[in-house]
């Protein structure tokens, strides 16, 4: 009953929120159209090129076996360490490779196949979602901080957080031996009845599909943000980067880029609060995760 009730106030407040978006598209028709223009040219120019090559091969890759060869190797490791199957040491390299969300995004894929189950899925998103070092390094400490140094620190700090995070996590909880004979089972290769060629083109509409996703939540949230910027709620805030702080915490590379152009505070400070941000992913990229990994529990 309880359950029933909440889901009712979740689907009230989500009918609000959606009917005030439109209201304000509506009252403000050029400013959406200009946040829906710069989420998606920040799709297209960073992220469409960065992970779809990734999100394609990294399918492929699932379809073929590979995170069972990849687990047989890790599995005693991994087992130690995190309490999760070996195939999560293929979804952690993958992960910090190319960046959100490919680590939650691979996670779904291989828990609604059955070769992972949902409490192994549970323990593998708290290391293997994780920022790309192209963005921390190249984006964040080139681009915007210019300074390698700064980009270097935050991405060693962000893999270093991400791993103790797993393993404070397994700490905290217990396996038992039917959860330890269900990952034995799930990490067993089954061949596909689909040929290599409709496999690779499984991967890429799958890829595609979830790239659309993201697109979308980009642009919900950059026009989010220029609302709230419109609105003159962050005007009570007296610094440039408390300001970019706060919309870090809705999207990382705009907080990030935000927070680089602040004149309140030092070098050192910006790397700590861009760790921050970049570790937290954002509310953004707690969304595109969350779509990502339905049909879990």
């Amino acid at each position: 009953m309880k359950q029933t009730n909440r889901n009712k106030y979740i689907y009230i407040i989500s009918g609000f929120l959606a009917v005030t978006g439109c209201f304000l598209m509506v009252l403000f028709p050029e400013m959406a159209l200009e946040s829906a223009n710069k989420g998606i040219n920040l799709w297209a120019e960073a992220v469409l090129p960065s992970l779809l090559p990734f999100f394609i091969c990294a399918n492929f890759m699932i379809s073929l076996g590979v995170p069972g060869l990849v687990g047989r190797l890790f599995e005693n490791l991994f087992q130690k360490i995190f309490g999760v199957p070996g195939s999560s040491a293929f979804v952690f390299i993958i992960s910090i490779s190319s960046g959100y969300p490919m680590g939650p995004k691979l996670i779904g894929d291989m828990g609604r196949r059955g070769e992972i189950t949902d409490k192994d899925a549970k323990k593998m998103l708290t290391f293997c979602s994780t920022s790309g070092p192209l963005f921390m390094l190249g984006t964040v400490g080139v681009g915007m901080f210019h300074s390698p140094l700064c980009g270097t620190l935050i991405a060693i700090s962000h893999y270093i957080g991400a791993l103790l995070n797993g393993l404070l996590f397994n700490l905290l909880t217990t396996n038992d031996k039917k959860i330890a004979h269900e990952r034995k089972y799930n990490r067993t290769i089954r061949l596909r009845e689909e040929s290599v060629l409709e496999l690779f083109t499984n991967s890429i509409i799958s890829s595609l599909k979830t790239l659309g996703v993201i697109c979308c939540y980009i642009i919900i949230f950059v026009m989010i943000t220029d609302f709230i910027e419109l609105s003159g709620l962050l005007d009570s805030l007296s610094s440039d980067y408390q300001r970019g702080f706060l919309k870090g915490l809705l999207e990382i590379t705009i907080g990030s880029y935000e927070l680089s152009l602040s004149n309140g505070i030092g070098l050192r400070m910006k790397c700590v609060l861009a760790t921050f941000i970049i570790s937290f992913g954002g509310i953004s990229t707690l969304g595109q995760s969350m779509s990502v990994m339905y049909g879990l529990r």
